[in-house]
């Protein structure tokens, strides 16, 4: 077996060693979805390259959610450009998650539909943090 240092390396070998088998099924919205291994490096080198042009320099980005694809792909996304993921507890409150965003240094905050509702905290009391991203399915009913 290939020695694997990094996520990164992780998330290619996986690719390279799985391609077009399913990594992930999940059921949203009514809806059964699948999507393999090389979808998800794409969508993991996607996140990377837009974090890579964005910020043009290392950065920490939290991330508010249940596990999902989305959140597993923005995840190891900001892995693949180097940065660092600072996975926080959804269970606290949003004041709570504030102070963790501050202190763990996080410019991008990447979050579920259960916590974009909190934006307007974060936005108050974390004011290092430039950009909040939804990471949720997008219906005709949302935002």
């Amino acid at each position: 077996m290939k020695k694997i240092k990094t996520l990164k390396e992780l998330v290619y070998y996986a690719d390279e060693k799985y391609g077009e088998k399913t990594f992930i099924t999940e059921h949203i919205r009514e809806q059964i979805r699948s999507s393999s291994f090389h979808m998800f490096r794409n969508d993991c080198d996607a996140v990377a390259a837009w974090l890579e042009e964005t910020f043009k320099s290392k950065i920490h980005a939290a991330l508010i959610g249940d596990t999902s694809y989305k959140y597993l792909t923005a995840w190891l996304g900001i892995q693949c450009c180097a940065n660092v993921s600072v996975p926080l507890d959804t269970s606290n409150k949003a004041e709570r998650i504030a102070d963790e965003i501050n202190r763990s240094d996080c410019e991008v905050v990447f979050l579920d539909s259960n916590h974009t509702g909190d934006v307007e905290v974060f936005k108050r009391l974390c004011p290092s943090v430039k950009q909040h991203i939804s990471i949720f399915e997008k219906t005709e009913n949302t935002l």
